[in-house]
Parts: structure tokens; C-alpha cells; sequence
């Protein structure tokens, strides 16, 4: 191009550089390191010996720069779900599409698995109602990009309870070591009885209380003093007098099923039920 005058370039209507020309003239277009990716148009006018306007078009590749993991909470109970958006962003800061690798990783540094995901999706990772407390992290990749975030689940120290005639089933149904004594208070029309228990339990394991080896034949209520309200079981012991023998021998300690140790400590009579 040989020309005398003024040429002006201009990126997308914007305009980016004017040079003085005399004779030829070789010109080069920069880009900001953050520009856009795809299409981007180049006009070039030229006003001096003569005019000239011409225009191409040069197409800017998108480059994956950052991942974003955006934790909805940062502390989860036992049984519920950790919700994250995740997404890929390019040199422009705009969210672009693939598809990121996810870890989660337990305390302990346990790994728990490996999850695809699209950009700009919500990853829902369900925690179970006896998932170990303590800080998780997510691990979030896409190829040599890495970001880690952090979110905790809390510790639940907790017991279920079931009844159904001469027996409570009591159950954790926590994420710890139940390590307590429990107090059961049952009341009949005459008579009103605490009835202790030391009970040692690991997450999901559950215990019986067979109420006809404790209290004598009647309706009762029952209360869990703290933990639970009211529930009428009605007990009656159908034993052997030879099996009545032999559960006296073997009744120091009470059967568990999943984990733990139950002991009887001890049962009386009481003047009043605490509300």
C-alpha cells in the first residue's frame, strides 16, 4: 500500500491506533491480554493522496484462565446437600463452557470420588444422616487449572426411639459415638419408675429395651427425659419361668446391633416424671 496521509484503524468500531503515512506502510493490530475471544472486526481508513477503506475480520481464541467454585454454605447437618456452582471463566472473565473434574475429599484426607460437571452448573453432593463431621474439601479441575474450597459438616449427637408393646428400640441416629446415660421414666396408674441405661452406640447402631424383663405387667407411659415425649406401651411378660431364670443370668449387658455397648445401671421407683 503506498500512499501519503493518515491512516486510522479501528477494532470493532472502536478505534485503536492513526498512523502518518509516506510511501508504504506495514501496520499491527494489539489486543489486550483479556480481550474477548471470538470474532473481532478490523476497519482500516485512510484519508490523504487518496482514500481507502477496507475491513477483515480476525477471530481471538478462548482461553480458560480460572475455575469458580461458589459454595452455597459453608456447614452442612448430617442428611442434607452441599449445592456448589461451578464454572469456567476465559481471559475475558466470561463464563465459557467444558467440562470440570470434582473431587471431594473427606477428613482424614479420605477420598470419596471422582465427578464430571459443565460450566455454570450446580454440583449437589447429598451428605448421609451418619457422614463423618469435620472440614471436607471440594477439589474442582479442568486441565492444568486447580481450585479448592472448604465447607464442614457438623457433628450431631442424637437418639431415635421406638415403641412397639414390651419394647423401646433406641437408635443413633447421629454422625458420633453416642457415650451417655439415657433415662427412660415410665408411669403406670400405681406406680412410677426411672429406669437407667449407659449406653455406647456408633453411628446407625440401635439397642432394645425389653420393658416386660424391667417393670411389671401394665400400661405405661414412657418418657425420655430431654430427648423424648411421651409414648403408651403396654407390657406384659409372657416368659417361662425357666426363661425368666436364665435372662437373669444373662442380662448384665444389653445386645446392640451395628456397634457399641449398652449396661443396665440401674431401676427404681419415683415420686415425679421431670417435664
Amino acid at each position: 500500500m503506498r500512499f501519503r496521509g493518515t491512516l486510522d484503524i479501528a477494532c470493532d468500531n472502536k478505534k485503536v491506533s492513526s498512523i502518518h503515512v509516506l510511501g508504504q506502510v506495514t501496520f499491527e493490530v494489539h489486543l489486550a491480554a483479556n480481550e474477548q475471544g471470538g470474532k473481532h472486526y478490523i476497519h482500516v481508513g485512510a484519508q490523504g493522496s487518496n482514500t481507502l477503506e477496507t475491513e477483515f475480520t480476525i477471530y481471538v481464541e478462548s482461553e480458560i484462565k480460572e475455575i469458580i467454585v461458589d459454595i452455597k454454605e459453608p456447614s452442612y447437618n448430617p442428611g442434607e446437600t452441599m449445592k456448589a456452582l461451578l464454572s469456567l471463566k476465559d481471559q475475558a472473565g466470561i463464563i465459557a463452557p467444558g467440562v470440570i473434574s470434582i473431587d471431594i475429599i473427606a477428613p482424614g484426607n479420605d477420598w470419596l470420588g471422582t465427578w464430571k460437571a459443565d460450566s455454570n452448573a450446580v454440583f449437589e453432593f447429598p451428605f448421609g444422616r451418619h457422614t463423618v463431621p469435620g472440614n471436607y474439601t471440594i477439589s474442582a479441575t479442568y486441565n492444568a487449572l486447580l481450585k479448592e474450597m472448604h465447607f464442614t459438616v457438623k457433628e450431631l449427637k442424637q437418639l431415635g426411639f421406638d415403641t412397639k408393646d414390651n419394647f423401646i428400640t433406641i437408635t443413633n441416629t447421629g454422625n458420633v459415638m453416642y457415650d451417655d446415660t439415657v433415662e427412660l421414666y415410665l408411669e403406670s396408674p400405681e406406680k412410677k419408675y426411672l429406669f437407667s441405661k449407659e449406653i455406647q452406640l456408633a453411628p446407625g447402631a440401635s439397642t432394645v429395651v425389653e420393658l416386660y424383663k424391667e417393670v411389671p405387667d401394665n400400661n405405661y407411659t414412657v418418657t425420655i427425659q430431654g430427648l423424648w415425649q411421651a409414648a403408651t406401651v403396654s407390657v406384659q411378660d409372657t416368659r417361662t419361668f425357666g426363661e425368666k431364670s436364665k435372662d437373669n443370668v444373662n442380662d448384665i449387658t444389653g445386645a446392640v446391633v451395628g456397634g457399641g455397648a449398652v449396661s443396665y445401671i440401674r431401676i427404681e421407683t419415683v415420686d415425679t416424671i421431670p417435664k
